[in-house]
């Protein structure tokens, strides 16, 4: 099987326990799909970027906030034929129903009031470091 993206317009990290989660419910393989993913995408140039490199048996799953960007990257999945996952727009369009008002649409907004975590430059150069080293290990060393 291919690879699993994941692409998210903030740090990545609720797409990436949801799928940990779903993943749990299935009998392990010899080896977990590959998994990619892509925190704090924006634009549409950069989803057309990275689903460029993506094949037709691989699976997008997505945590937007913006409804065009959801909308965009969804049409875009599906000229190119590739499965995709919408982890967020079917749970902000039953919460607009259920509240009575539209969703804000921007990533990581605080939740009822609850302040929200911030972090430095430093840590996403962290990150970034991190997702380098492990995409540029070739395993040789143990």
């Amino acid at each position: 099987k291919g690879a699993i993206v994941l692409l998210s317009d903030s740090t990545g990290i609720t797409a990436r326990k949801t799928l940990n989660r779903a993943l749990s419910q299935f009998s392990p393989g010899p080896l977990p799909p590959p998994t990619s993913i892509h925190p704090h995408v924006s634009t549409e140039s950069a989803v057309a970027g990275i689903l460029h490199g993506c094949h037709e048996d691989t699976l997008v799953i997505y945590t937007l906030s913006d409804p065009t960007l959801r909308m965009q990257t969804s049409r875009m999945c599906d000229l190119s034929n590739i499965q995709h996952v919408d982890l967020m727009g079917p749970l902000l369009d039953s919460l607009s129903l259920f509240l009575s008002q539209p969703p804000m649409g921007v990533p990581s907004l605080p939740a009822f009031g609850k302040p929200s975590v911030s972090l430095s430059d430093s840590y996403y150069r962290r990150i970034a470091a991190v997702e380098f080293t492990l995409k540029a290990d070739d395993g040789a060393s143990p």
